[in-house]
């Protein structure tokens, strides 16, 4: 049985296809340290965008486990220990050519988690340092954040339920397709419809501005395609440490796609962005940068499977250990 499925997937990978469109070069990933994701950022990538009248969609999930605990100068000290999750469905639809619109709904959980073990013997099996999570038990959860001894943040039962809704309106303004240099601008609202005391969302109300780009050309000899994107977020009056908050927060993303076969890429790509909270912890006062790799898969003419695992590259700024999938589909 395991031998006629690994024949059954080398068939897929290797089954050439057609009428599918050009895939996004970015994952859709991006912090998900419990207090940067209330802001719900926006995809980092340029995306195909739907034909006039036509919808699309996307369901992914993001499962991040956390180990941090911190103490400054200034009577701070933070504690992040636990497992958050992350899911999301999102639904695009064009307008007209070169123009859509698309609306992220996500679904947020944080809890003890079950990944902690693994982790662990995962890290003594290439001789990597447990030192961090030596004085934490597993799977626990803890998210809390004081000032002088006075928690300002408190997380220790398990939370679930709706996050910050996100609204986008993109605009392609260089074309998009085989041997091109293409761009994007994006816009987007993101609204305070998730709770803050839960960690749910942020509680304000934000503005985004971006500019994505993909270049299928330079490297179009190797199978190769290239993305990037450059941006910038304002935000506004919130509940979540908001005496503590920036105003604005920069964001950038750039990576590579590699079809190795004609069902089957490999990417990557590098995502950073500033400090969103003015704090002289490492884990609130520094921006970060992290590093995502994985595959894509075709399945048919109309959907595509991604895994990626995230890592952190900036320490303590992103979770220790990160997971994304996700499942696409244009109607």
């Amino acid at each position: 049985m395991t031998r006629r499925l690994y024949i059954l997937a080398l068939a897929l990978a290797l089954t050439p296809t057609v009428g599918l469109a050009a895939p996004a070069v970015l994952f859709d990933v991006s912090n998900q340290h419990p207090l940067i994701q209330v802001y719900s950022l926006p995809n980092p990538g340029l995306e195909p965008l739907p034909a006039p009248g036509e919808w699309s969609w996307r369901a992914d999930t993001r499962l991040s486990n956390h180990s941090i605990e911190e103490e400054g100068p200034a009577g701070e000290r933070i504690v992040i220990d636990g497992e958050s999750y992350r899911t999301q469905l999102v639904v695009g639809y064009g307008l007209r050519p070169e123009m859509s619109l698309t609306a992220t709904i996500p679904l947020v959980a944080h809890s003890t988690g079950m990944l902690d073990g693994f982790i662990i013997n995962w890290h003594d099996l290439w001789g990597l340092s447990n030192e961090r999570r030596e004085g934490f038990e597993n799977n626990q959860l803890d998210y809390s954040y004081f000032q002088d001894g006075v928690a300002l943040l408190a997380i220790r039962e398990r939370q679930r339920g709706l996050g910050d809704i996100r609204l986008a309106w993109d605009w392609q303004l260089r074309p998009a397709g085989p041997e091109q240099r293409s761009l994007a601008l994006r816009t987007g609202l993101k609204l305070p419809t998730g709770s803050s005391r839960r960690l749910l969302g942020s509680g304000s109300t934000d503005v985004s501005v971006q500019l994505a780009g993909s270049d299928t050309k330079t490297l179009g000899a190797w199978n190769m395609a290239l993305g990037w994107s450059l941006g910038a977020l304002w935000l506004g009056d919130g509940d979540l440490l908001d005496e503590m908050r920036e105003n604005v927060v920069i964001i950038g993303s750039a990576g590579f796609h590699w079809q190795a076969w004609s069902r089957v890429a490999l990417r990557a790509q590098l995502d950073l962005h500033s400090a969103f909270y003015d704090s002289a912890l490492d884990v609130l006062g520094k921006g970060s940068v992290q590093l995502s790799s994985g595959f894509d898969v075709r399945l048919g003419e109309r959907h595509r499977l991604e895994l990626a695992m995230m890592q952190n590259l900036r320490t303590d700024t992103t979770p220790d250990f990160g997971l994304y999938l996700s499942w696409r589909s244009s109607l």
